[in-house]
């Protein structure tokens, strides 16, 4: 058994995760086991699956530096206000910060609002500002929120409405290399 199967094995074990084998077609042999979040229902499965799949992009792509992820961080002050996640990509010396928000159409638009509403109020109060990850800019700079959805949506300052998350590193390394600058240089 490789390390990664050893690992998931201990998580099933600690209750952290659950496992299922599906039928296989006759004669197909054994199909491979997935896992998912005990309690958690198959329709938040596909968010969990989409908020894996912006890591794995940001991962993947060689023209920036994966520094910082963070899994549904809490907003600081924001009374039990998570994002689906916080990453920090870097090229070169500028870092980018984003707050992670993967919409699979399964939020109203008037749902999607009221949490762009929250990042806002979210920065005026400054608390983001004693966040581990601000030590990664050299300039502390509130993140961009990229939300990651395939329908159409207002996008407000400081908001990227985007499909997946090479778009968001395309319009990011576009604009610092047109300007030479970019959010929260290091």
């Amino acid at each position: 058994m490789n390390r990664l199967n050893r690992r998931l094995a201990r998580l099933v074990e600690a209750g952290a995760l659950a496992r299922f084998r599906p039928e296989a077609a006759r004669g197909a042999g054994s199909e491979q086991y997935h896992y998912h979040i005990p309690g958690a229902r198959p329709c938040q499965w596909k968010h969990v699956a989409g908020v894996a799949e912006v890591r794995a992009c940001l991962v993947a792509d060689g023209r920036v530096k994966l520094v910082c992820w963070e899994t549904e961080p809490l907003l600081a002050g924001m009374g039990g206000q998570r994002a689906d996640a916080l990453a920090v990509i870097e090229r070169g010396k500028l870092a980018l910060a984003a707050y992670v928000e993967v919409d699979r159409g399964t939020m109203t638009r008037r749902a999607v609002r009221a949490k762009l509403d929250a990042y806002r109020t979210h920065e005026r109060s400054g608390l983001w500002l004693r966040e581990p990850w601000v030590r990664l800019q050299s300039t502390p700079t509130y993140p961009l929120v990229w939300v990651v959805t395939g329908r159409k949506c207002d996008e407000p300052a400081g908001v990227w409405v985007i499909r997946e998350a090479g778009e968001g590193i395309d319009r990011w390394l576009s604009m610092t290399t047109s300007s030479g600058v970019g959010r929260g240089g290091r």
